[in-house]
């Protein structure tokens, strides 16, 4: 199952859902800047790589949306967009 966390389709609905999240607590739309999109296609690489065994799709999307939202949110403040 695992092997279907790196498809395009659910890096788009972890993309959309990130972005959603992101617009609702920051107020901030991560489309502004591909760099965004560019780290989240990274972090779900390493985060696929760094979790081989894991077998539930969904449980997999939520664990990376759970590293993923604070680590865009960083970048985020870091810029100073917020």
């Amino acid at each position: 199952m695992s092997s279907q966390f790196l498809t395009k389709d659910n890096f788009a609905k972890l993309y959309s859902n990130t972005k959603d999240i992101i617009n609702s607590n920051e107020s901030f739309n991560i489309d502004s800047d591909k760099k965004y999109k560019k780290a989240l296609k990274k972090m779900a690489i390493s985060f696929h790589k760094k979790n081989p065994n894991q077998s539930n799709l969904d449980t997999m999307n939520n664990d990376a949306l759970n590293k993923f939202i604070p680590f865009i949110q960083s970048i985020i403040a870091k810029s100073g967009n917020k």
